[in-house]
């Protein structure tokens, strides 16, 4: 229905724009939700406009309004030990707002797209990842082996699934149930997945810290001798 990899486009524009990421978190750190608020202001003005980069990008933003007010965040989350309701009513939320197109549809035929429900989906992403940071039982879940271990293989598994679950389906033939095509393709995709992490992309992360520590450790071996001269 919505295939995964055109989101790459908006990944290696967000890589090239880092820089203004990062001054984005680092400006006004204790105006995180202020930043968030004004993030999901754009997401909404893009959709109503159609021009995606305000569509998109605000969203990487959110994120970087968080990670520049991490201790504000740390601080919340030692106000919420021993407060479960709470942890449990933002994550309700979560769902709610990530599957908000869902609810929009059980009152008739509407577009998937709104501004409201793409500024919602975009809040219900950032609250995960808040609840993450925050709730103690979120957070030990994403710890554990299994989901540790799921995290490894998530890259892979978006830039492999999809061929894999639409073969899936044309071989097995209209009509087929999506329980069935479901009990099959997540398996293989994830099995593929396994296997690309392995043969890809770790090595590929591996070249690409071996190229980093290279390039520190000739620029470490550098300054002395500039100072030096200097």
């Amino acid at each position: 229905v919505d295939g995964p990899l055109w989101t790459l486009e908006w990944e290696m524009w967000f890589s090239l724009l880092l820089p203004l990421y990062v001054a984005l978190a680092r400006l006004g750190r204790r105006a995180s939700l202020v930043k968030v608020l004004v993030m999901l202001d754009l997401i909404a003005i893009g959709v109503r406009t159609g021009h995606p980069w305000l569509m998109y990008l605000p969203v990487f933003g959110i994120g970087a309004a968080m990670a520049g007010d991490l201790d504000r965040i740390a601080s919340l989350g030692e106000w919420m030990r021993g407060r479960p309701g709470v942890t449990l009513l933002l994550g309700l939320a979560a769902l709610g707002l990530l599957d908000i197109n869902a609810f929009r549809l059980l009152h008739g035929p509407v577009g998937l797209v709104s501004a409201g429900s793409s500024a919602g989906t975009a809040l219900g992403a950032g609250l995960v990842v808040l609840l993450v940071l925050i709730a103690k039982p979120v957070r030990a879940a994403c710890d554990s082996r299994v989901g540790q271990w799921l995290g490894r293989q998530s890259f892979s598994l978006y830039l492999v699934h999809e061929p894999i679950v639409v073969s899936v389906v044309l071989l097995l033939g209209k009509g087929t149930s999506i329980f069935v095509a479901f009990a099959i393709g997540v398996p293989i995709s994830l099995l593929v997945a396994w296997l690309f992490q392995l043969g890809i992309e770790g090595p590929a992360h591996d070249l690409s810290r071996r190229v980093g520590r290279s390039i520190v450790e000739a620029s470490g071996r550098r300054t002395p001798a500039v100072s030096h001269i200097t």
